[in-house]
């Protein structure tokens, strides 16, 4: 279940990468691709990458749970494992709203590099 958490990570760091190529490269990148084209990737990449964190998140808590119900009976199993985890607690939120904050701002600051080049 760790995998989330890598997969959210890699997610971020993606689309860091991408806005940050749009705004070091975007007088170099303007010559082989229109504006609206470059605007247009970056913005389905943020509200794709952003609904990956969401939904990774999401489903480390379903997983979570549904080990715990399968363990329920299980006294061998460890306590945590047995105890599903609560995903309505804000503070379990914290970290993904973060990364997708991330996502967002990074990605309007790429489209603003853009439109003012």
């Amino acid at each position: 279940m760790d995998g989330c958490g890598r997969d959210q990570f890699w997610a971020v760091a993606s689309i860091s990468a991408l806005n940050g190529l749009l705004i070091t490269q975007t007088t170099q990148l303007g010559r082989f691709a229109p504006d609206w084209l470059l605007i247009g990737a970056a913005v389905f990449a943020a509200v794709y990458a952003s609904y990956y964190i969401i939904h990774r998140h999401s489903c480390y808590y379903r997983y979570s749970r549904e080990v715990a119900e399968l363990l329920a009976g299980e006294e061998l199993a460890p306590a945590w494992m047995r105890e599903a985890r609560n995903a309505s607690d804000i503070s379990t939120w914290l970290g993904s709203g973060f990364y997708v904050c991330w996502v967002v701002g990074s990605t309007v600051l790429g489209v603003l590099s853009t439109l003012t080049k």
